[in-house]
């Protein structure tokens, strides 16, 4: 068993600098094999595949973007609040406030940078994996809608939802999946089935296994 170990007010400082150099690339959101196997493998088909890519790429942008704009708004405040330091009618007290303000500011900066290393290298993994896809229509998106939610329903029947049924995307339709992205010719053969039967889908059952062998050439 180890031990406790003491920590004191004054060795905080260190002991942050030390976790923070720690955990500065280890994801603090989702990681590659998170997003590679409960969020992309759960949409079961391409096209929502690609869907919740375009969400979540457009997400971290968002987030980034609001954390550039946030970090210019706080460089203000510290050229502002060092300004108002050195004008004479400042009263000490206020110095000291706005010093202790500063050094918030500062350190506030060392989490954000971890946060935007996160974020930057998700978006470059997300991106990678949109650049795999071809660009979809409209229309064949919702042309493979009807794939999509009669495999999830009968995945949902099957595994009874839960842990079963994320295990199944984990082992078995993620791999499927990127075996479509890996053969250009199946996934065009997908779209092509979709345009053709999309109204005829829910008659008759399918499974990604079976789908993958009726891509195949």
């Amino acid at each position: 068993m180890t031990s406790e170990v003491t920590v004191t007010k004054d060795q905080i400082p260190n002991l942050l600098e030390e976790l923070e150099t720690a955990f500065y690339d280890i994801p603090f959101e989702n990681s590659r094999y998170q997003n590679e196997k409960f969020v992309l493998a759960a949409q079961l088909t391409p096209g929502r595949a690609y869907r919740a890519l375009g969400l979540k790429i457009f997400a971290k942008i968002r987030a980034i973007k609001e954390a550039i704009a946030g970090r210019q708004l706080s460089d203000i405040d510290l050229e502002e609040n060092e300004y108002k330091m050195q004008l004479p009618e400042t009263s000490d007290f206020e110095r000291r406030r706005l010093a202790i303000k500063n050094t918030q500011i500062r350190e506030s900066y060392k989490w954000t940078d971890k946060l935007f290393n996160d974020a930057m290298s998700e978006i470059g993994y997300l991106y990678s994996e949109f650049k795999r896809y071809p660009q979809y229509t409209r229309e064949q998106f919702e042309h493979e809608e009807a794939i999509h939610f009669q495999l999830c329903l009968e995945q949902q029947q099957k595994t009874g939802g839960g842990a079963l049924e994320s295990l199944a995307n984990m082992n078995l339709n993620g791999p499927l999946l990127n075996q479509m992205l890996d053969n250009p010719s199946q996934l065009t053969n997908l779209l092509e089935m979709a345009d053709k039967n999309f109204l005829q889908i829910e008659k008759n059952p399918v499974s990604l296994e079976n789908i993958i062998k009726s891509t195949q050439l």
